[in-house]
């Protein structure tokens, strides 16, 4: 059987059809085998040189040429696995050499001195990687931070051990340090100093909460908070009991071994409703103790506040007061009452205290009836019932000031508000002359001053507004029950107006349950030029006053001007008036407009007449616009033709030349 082509040939053949020579087959079976048995001990290039010959004496041996495919195969692996593992190697990833090393074994030799040499290589490290982690877990509880320092020597021979991946992130954290707690009006706030950063990733922070004693450890006391900054307030807690605190550092669920801890803290309140009345050579204090407080103590200094309770004269008080007499009038006294509360074994615990400051000397007492009441002329006059003791001073802002009507302050710290300072001009009166007409509200507060001492009187806010001008007043004849009012838009300050109309008397405010009362907007005035007011049916007929405020809409308030001097009267309709309806025609872009006039009662004469423009506001009288053409004397039906530019966008109303009062003019309902 030919070994190339698998044909039978006669043993006497010198050749095989396909050209192989009987005289090979010995020496080519022979290499063949030796190849064979070269692959099985895995020496590849032994191999590969027996199935050189091979091919040499048949080049199409398919065995050979598989052959040597399947080895060329395997020595790239074992190549690339060489690389792999120089790779892992150089990145010092231990467990992953390894394992390429394992797979490096499986087509090797055994006798392959580089296969040799990276395993005792890898073997050495990763030994050396485990036993530096199995000391780091046996130092874990006791030195947290000997175990990491362990942990990261593993790491630095293999940086892929998984045991000490793990174990160094299971370590638990430094605890923290210089916890420092502090009581403030029922709440205890806690401080404390993070830990040194490990490297490992953010850390947060346990406190844990013991009643009478710190807690000795992280199971004794109950957790209260987890937080990620180095601070913590707990509260409100009941007075007169005593706390203990212990913070320890937690990263990703890992609680440190070591906390730090502080307490008992006694639970302190402060007094409530602490007042001092100074008199004539004395102060009286008084106060309101807590429920759960034994007593008090009273602390005077003289020159500067009380710093804590040993510093300064104690002065003997009772539970919800004292009187401190022999003092010097005038001179400035700091007072610092100190709730005091039972702590363990017996001793008392003072509050952080609260500060006041008196001086003695008559009794000054608060302004509290202070009224402010715009004049004419642009002056705020200010009056009140003068006391019998202390010379009172206003003062006057844009915003009220932070302290409230009948707390006692020092002059010094009243004379260091910002704003003006009004002195009076006689006792009981001044005046804020510094307006200069200048609309807005204001926030004027009485103070009153003694001996080094001043009373904070009741603030009055007001609003300080021109009344508007130009105020002009007529009836509607198509609807006797109802005004048309007009107004001049001045600089008065105002955002809106307020317009009160009542029957035969003055209305008494802008809000005279008896008058009607309407609003508007300056900008819907500009818009529309008048406001109409609607009269009740029953009261149309009488004479109306009319009276205009200039108004101020602030935080939900209405503020209006005094409205003394925007008035007006209208007068009952007359009999014997005669109507004068006209209509405009025109086109809008167009100069030439004609006018035509009817009249009620129809076939009545009609006066001269003249017609007025004004660019925003409906004129009320001639004088209020500029005159755009002047008709003669007509009859009902009389139509004028005249010439006139840009009349289509401005305010027109036709008068009566000299202002008789015997005609009235309107515009039809229909008209152009």
């Amino acid at each position: 059987m030919c070994p190339v082509c698998q044909h039978r040939m006669w043993v006497d053949e010198p050749r095989c059809r396909c050209g192989f020579r009987q005289c090979d087959a010995e020496p080519m079976r022979f290499h063949f085998e030796a190849a064979q048995h070269a692959f099985r001990l895995r020496r590849y290039r032994e191999a590969l040189g027996h199935l050189r010959q091979v091919q040499r004496y048949a080049p199409r041996h398919v065995g050979a040429r598989k052959g040597v495919e399947k080895l060329q195969h395997q020595i790239r692996e074992i190549r690339r696995l060489r690389a792999a593992y120089a790779v892992e190697r150089a990145a010092r990833r231990m467990t992953a050499a390894r394992a390429i090393v394992e797979q490096w074994s499986r087509l090797a030799s055994p006798l392959d001195g580089r296969l040799k040499a990276a395993q005792d290589e890898v073997g050495a490290a990763l030994a050396q990687a485990q036993a530096l982690t199995v000391r780091a877990r046996r130092k874990q509880e006791s030195d947290p931070a000997a175990a990491r320092e362990l942990y990261r020597q593993a790491l630095g021979i293999a940086s892929d051990l998984a045991e000490a991946v793990e174990g160094l992130r299971r370590c638990p954290p430094d605890g923290p340090t210089e916890l420092v707690g502090e009581v403030r009006s029922g709440r205890v706030r806690l401080r404390w100093q993070p830990p040194p950063p490990d490297g490992l990733g953010p850390v947060g922070f346990r406190v844990v909460r013991k009643e009478g004693a710190a807690p000795r450890h992280a199971e004794d006391g109950t957790p209260v908070a987890d937080v990620v900054l180095p601070e913590f307030e707990d509260g409100p807690l009941p007075a007169g009991r005593s706390f203990g605190y212990a913070v320890f550092t937690i990263r990703e669920g890992v609680r440190s071994q070591l906390g730090v801890a502080t307490g008992p803290i006694v639970v302190t309140d402060e007094v409530r409703q602490a007042q001092a009345v100074p008199g004539r050579g004395m102060v009286e204090l008084t106060w309101r103790l807590p429920t759960e407080a034994v007593g008090a103590r009273v602390v005077r200094r003289v020159g500067a506040p009380v710093r804590d309770v040993k510093d300064g004269e104690v002065v003997e008080a009772r539970r919800d007061g004292a009187v401190d007499r022999g003092l010097e009038n005038g001179r400035v006294y700091h007072y610092a009452i100190y709730a005091l509360f039972r702590g363990p074994a017996g001793r008392l615990v003072p509050s952080r205290g609260v500060g006041l400051t008196a001086v003695p000397g008559d009794v000054v007492e608060p302004v509290m009836d202070l009224r402010a009441v715009s004049r004419a002329d642009g002056v705020v006059e200010l009056t009140w019932k003068e006391a019998a003791a202390g010379r009172v001073r206003i003062a006057c802002g844009e915003l009220p000031m932070v302290w409230v009507a009948g707390e006692r302050r020092t002059v010094s710290e009243l004379e260091a508000v910002e704003g003006r300072w009004i002195d009076p001009v006689e006792p009981g009166r001044a005046y804020d002359t510094a307006r200069n007409g200048e609309s807005g509200v204001r926030y004027y507060t009485p103070v009153s001053f003694g001996e080094g001492l001043a009373v904070v009187g009741a603030v009055v806010e007001h609003a300080h507004l021109m009344d508007p001008a130009g105020l002009r007043v007529m009836r509607d004849w198509r609807n006797p029950g109802r005004l048309v009012v007009g107004l001049g838009l001045g600089a008065d300050g105002a955002s809106g107006y307020r317009i009160a109309a009542c029957a035969d008397r003055w209305p008494e405010g802008p809000d005279d349950p008896k008058a009607v009362c309407v609003s508007v907007e300056r900008r819907e005035l500009e818009e529309r030029g008048v406001v109409t007011i609607d009269l009740p049916a029953e009261q149309a007929g009488r004479a109306w006053h009319v009276v205009a405020y200039a108004a101020i809409w602030r935080g939900g308030s209405l503020w209006t001007s005094d409205g003394q001097t925007a008035r007006v009267r209208v007068e009952p309709l007359r009999s014997g008036r005669v109507v004068v309806w006209y209509r405009l025609v025109g086109s809008v872009g167009g100069k030439r407009w004609s006018i035509r006039l009817r009249t009620e009662p129809p076939g009545s004469a009609i006066g001269p007449t003249v017609l007025v423009a004004a660019p925003r506001l409906l004129p009320l009288r001639p004088t209020e616009g500029q005159t755009v053409a002047r008709f003669p004397a007509g009859r009902d039906g009389a139509r004028y033709e005249f010439e006139a530019a840009g009349l289509a966008s401005r305010k027109i109303r036709l008068f009566a030349e000299g202002g008789a009062e015997s005609v009235l003019l309107l515009p039809e309902e229909s008209g152009g």
